[in-house]
């Protein structure tokens, strides 16, 4: 009887760790998911802005930034990127964007008007 008991028992352990495990890997997922959702958001106004090519899908343009940077060709990076796209870009380190403005009345206009 107390064999049966036993096994019982390491049963229903097993089989509360694996719903306990499950529903710590669901709440895992949807917190991300907000996460993604609320960043997306965040900064959709953005995304109507140029930006740089040949950026990482999750770093964005930081592997050309560092890359410039150990050349001692920052500042070249970004004025080439202002040549190709113009006085107003945007580029993206991780999921943090950093716009760039290049021509000096827009930099005006936008500190007066905002």
């Amino acid at each position: 009887m107390s064999l049966l008991l036993n096994t019982q028992v390491n049963s229903f352990v097993r089989s509360s760790l694996v719903y306990e495990i499950l529903g710590a890997a669901i709440v895992f997922v949807v917190v991300l998911l907000v996460l993604w959702w609320k960043q997306k958001n965040l900064y959709s106004s953005l995304r109507s802005l140029p930006t740089p090519s040949g950026g990482h899908w999750l770093l964005g343009n930081a592997p050309q930034l560092l890359g410039s940077i150990k050349e001692k060709k920052y500042f070249q990076l970004l004025f080439d990127w202002a040549k190709e796209l113009g006085s107003m870009y945007v580029f993206w380190v991780g999921s943090k964007p950093a716009v760039i403005l290049s021509d000096p009345k827009l930099i005006e206009s936008t500190i007066i008007n905002n």
